[in-house]
């Protein structure tokens, strides 16, 4: 493909991680908008509708769309994921996604949406080398800095899901370090913005329930023991917490 085609480049890196091939490939990409599709996965044909879209919207940060998961077994069973809370016609900014997304856990994958690519390099968002969970940062930093985007209910992806991946595989003591260092940096930034702050909270919840869920009973008390060894940082984020209200603390936040 890449000899027939000149628009298509092949770049070859070290095995780093799923952040750093992602970041290599925005340093190369040219184009006016970009793509993140993880390796098992693949697009339906409905991804040109997508752009239809696109066409009348020129100048969104990013259009959001709908994916399905397709189960790796001898039928290949198709899961229609639902379309996202929200109007297909509007033009959300950032903030107001945020203050949907106290009341509805919006998914947060990369892989779902097409990005503006002079939006995610005037704002230097890239993906964080060394993270497990790197979606989760990336959603929330896209959230901060956007002022357009919309959501398309076309199911233009298939997510594939094997029993071997990232996200169901054995959690480990590296699985509780990456979702502590996930959230030191979704708060290192000190925002003081309380729909970004509850968000935030909520997700990292939702992996810390996520990791003791999917543990096996064998490495259950060593990765109990090591939530007790993240106390200094948990203590870091309550007291960053503290500092940005004056008052009483959002009992949502709490």
């Amino acid at each position: 493909i890449c000899t027939e085609n000149k628009t298509v480049k092949n770049a070859q890196i070290k095995p780093s991680g799923l952040s750093v091939a992602r970041n290599s490939g925005l340093e190369l990409a040219k184009g006016k908008y970009i793509i993140f599709i993880d390796a098992d996965d693949w697009f339906n044909c409905e991804l040109k509708n997508v752009f239809d879209v696109l066409k009348k919207q020129e100048d969104l940060n990013v259009l959001y769309y709908t994916a399905q998961s397709v189960v790796e077994d001898e039928n290949m069973k198709i899961y229609a994921q639902q379309p996202y809370k929200v109007d297909f016609e509007k033009i959300y900014s950032g903030n107001e996604v945020l203050r949907l997304a106290v009341n509805y856990n919006f998914p947060h994958e990369a892989w779902r949406g097409i990005y503006s690519r002079s939006f995610l390099i005037d704002n230097k968002l890239s993906f964080k080398p060394g993270l497990l969970y790197e979606d989760n940062v990336f959603w929330l930093e896209i959230m901060q800095k956007a002022e357009k985007i919309m959501f398309s209910n076309i199911v233009a992806y298939n997510y594939l899901i094997r029993a071997n991946s990232i996200v169901r595989s054995v959690i480990t003591e590296k699985n509780v370090k990456s979702v502590f260092d996930n959230i030191q940096v979704a708060f290192e930034n000190n925002c003081r913005n309380e729909g970004y702050l509850v968000v935030a909270a909520h997700k990292m919840l939702v992996l810390l329930k996520s990791c003791e869920y999917m543990c096996p009973t064998k490495n259950r008390d060593r990765v109990i023991s090591q939530f007790q060894e993240f106390k200094e940082i948990k203590e870091d984020i309550i007291s960053l917490i503290d500092d940005m209200y004056d008052e009483n603390i959002p009992n949502l936040l709490k």
